[in-house]
């Protein structure tokens, strides 16, 4: 198992493994999801070799209140093989951690201006003080990305893939616009649009369906995603109201990147990578797009 097939198991962990937890303790959806991912990170910690564990130190600047935006916290510097962190690569640019969002196909024209070399010199003794410039879990050449700024994405070249990185931490974000067009420019370099219901993706089927074309409810969903405000999920409420991930949405962009959504009950949207945050589409446009999703209208099936 490599990196990139660790990034994907992340989060697919079938509810079912927790399932006897929930009804013999009464735990809440939320302490639900969060013991979720520890047996997520515990198993990844089972079958990783000789790979870095990398844990968000958030002590004392946790996410802020979101009246003005939602404050993502720089992270801290420490690697840990604590059951509760996160796998998943990183290194640091000029006073940013950039870490690992996506792996595209080589042929992709994405890639800029060479920027620099990740050293690699980071691991679970690493102290405080080691966290330098170029220093990361991962080693290599990195460059701009075409189009972006190189304040947000920034990407590698490894083997017969590019693996595009986000800088995802250290930012205020209060509309959806702020991620969804300043930053991955969602309207400018949408190509096309797939799904894939929330079942199929936590057990691997891969039973995904691609839109036959970029229609006005695809449209006017993004337009409310856009104008929406962010929120942490500590305040979607989960626990009061059930809500449920229904879809995994994928924008394919034309520079071979994807937006990933994670679409929930009532509207609740969270972009995957940006785990922390989530928008509320207003439930006329939400409703619209999920009825497609429910009937595939409009839609072709390519698993």
């Amino acid at each position: 198992m490599n990196s990139r097939d660790l990034y994907n198991a992340i989060g697919k962990v079938d509810d079912d493994i927790l399932e006897k937890s929930e009804a013999d303790t009464g735990m809440s959806k939320t302490k639900h999801r969060k013991l979720k991912l520890a047996v997520i990170a515990a198993s990844l910690c089972l079958v990783i070799t000789g790979g870095f564990i990398w844990k968000q130190n958030t002590e004392g600047t946790e996410i802020t209140g979101y009246e003005n935006g939602v404050t993502i916290p720089e992270m801290g510097g420490s690697l840990s093989v604590s059951p509760l962190t996160d796998m998943i690569g990183f290194f640091l640019y000029q006073g940013r951690h950039y870490v690992q969002y996506e792996w595209i196909d080589d042929d992709a024209d994405i890639i800029g201006e060479y920027l620099g070399t990740a050293t690699g010199s980071i691991d679970e003794w690493t102290p405080k003080d080691g966290y330098v410039e170029f220093a990361g879990s991962v080693r290599g050449d990195f460059y701009a990305v075409k189009g972006y700024d190189p304040a947000f994405v920034l990407c590698m070249k490894e083997s017969n893939v590019v693996v595009i990185y986000i800088c995802n931490n250290g930012i205020t974000l209060k509309y959806g616009s702020e991620l969804y067009e300043d930053r991955f420019q969602l309207s400018s370099y949408l190509e096309s649009v797939q799904y894939e219901s929330r079942d199929s993706w936590f057990n691997s089927r891969g039973e995904r369906y691609q839109m036959d074309s970029v229609n006005n409810v695809v449209l006017d969903f993004i337009k409310s995603m856009d104008s929406a405000r962010f929120i942490p999920e500590e305040a979607v409420p989960f626990d009061e109201d059930g809500i449920e991930e229904l879809y995994h949405l994928f924008f394919q962009l034309e520079n071979g990147m994807t937006v990933h959504l994670r679409l929930h009950e009532n509207g609740y949207v969270m972009c995957q990578g940006m785990w922390d945050l989530y928008v509320q589409v207003p439930k006329k446009s939400y409703k619209a797009l999920e009825a497609l999703l429910d009937t595939h209208a409009g839609s072709t099936a390519i698993y």
